[in-house]
């Protein structure tokens, strides 16, 4: 159903298929087994719903989209393994599965209508990570929370937190991205710092300056690689090699350092 198809979840379609029952869509992600797009109005969600990640008040899976709860006028959307986030009116709001914390409403307990985990501040940006989320306020902190079993959130331990917590960084952030297991930041002052599993091999439960790719105007970090953009429109990165770009080396082999990967441009 993750589709919003009704021939059902276990129907698959090769070719692209329009989703109907939605106005003017201007986003758009999946989750483990749901989608959910902001269509101009609120965030609505289809596919399996078992802990509540549509959002709309119910555990019942959908093979339309349905409207989350609370979501009305949503400036962003982002969706982790089985919850989403999204900001609205400046603030974060969260629903769905919440068994390490990622919901950042202080509980353990599953949400099918969206919650609003504290952040100080004006919300900005948010993204989530398989169960965990990050998200920045307009003075430039950064406040994680949820599972953080590999260091994630960049705390300096490996203890969930149920509530945001403010990640110690060398200055205001300006952007960041979170992955499966570990997150990156960009700030003001142009230096990069990741944590978790987006240092690669080994993680770091505390932020480390990648003094290496300082200057770069975009860092993305993805389930097992993280990548930078330079100013001269070069990509750089790192992590696992099949997904680093980096040919030269085995499919599962680490790539330890930025390198630059061939033909990008």
């Amino acid at each position: 159903g993750r589709l919003a198809l009704a021939e059902g979840p276990d129907h698959r379609v090769t070719t692209p298929t329009i989703v109907t029952n939605l106005l003017t869509v201007v986003q758009v992600d999946a989750g483990d087994a749901h989608t959910c797009v902001r269509d101009g109005v609120d965030v609505k969600c289809w596919g399996l719903n078992f802990a509540g990640q549509l959002g709309n008040g119910t555990t019942t899976s959908s093979t339309t989209p349905v409207s989350v709860m609370g979501s009305t006028a949503a400036s962003a959307l982002t969706l982790g393994h089985q919850f989403g986030c999204a900001i609205v009116a400046g603030a974060a709001r969260c629903w769905g599965r919440n068994e390490f914390g990622q919901l950042g409403d202080g509980t353990k307990v599953d949400r099918p209508a969206s919650v609003a985990p504290v952040v100080p501040g004006t919300v900005t940006s948010i993204d989530a990570g398989r169960a965990s989320a990050c998200a920045l306020n307009s003075v430039g902190d950064l406040y994680c929370w949820g599972y953080n079993g590999n260091g994630e959130l960049g705390l300096g331990d490996l203890l969930e937190r149920l509530t945001p917590t403010r990640v110690p960084l060398g200055g205001p952030v300006e952007s960041f991205s979170v992955g499966r297991q570990g997150a990156c930041a960009r700030l003001m002052n142009g230096q990069i710092w990741c944590w978790g599993n987006a240092l690669g091999s080994p993680a770091s439960s505390v932020p480390v300056h990648l003094a290496s790719v300082d200057g770069a105007t975009t860092v993305v970090q993805s389930m097992i690689a993280s990548c930078v953009i330079d100013p001269d429109g070069s990509l750089r990165c790192w992590g696992r090699a099949d997904v680093a770009g980096n040919q030269a080396a085995a499919d599962k082999d680490t790539v330890p350092a930025p390198a630059a990967i061939p033909d990008c441009p």
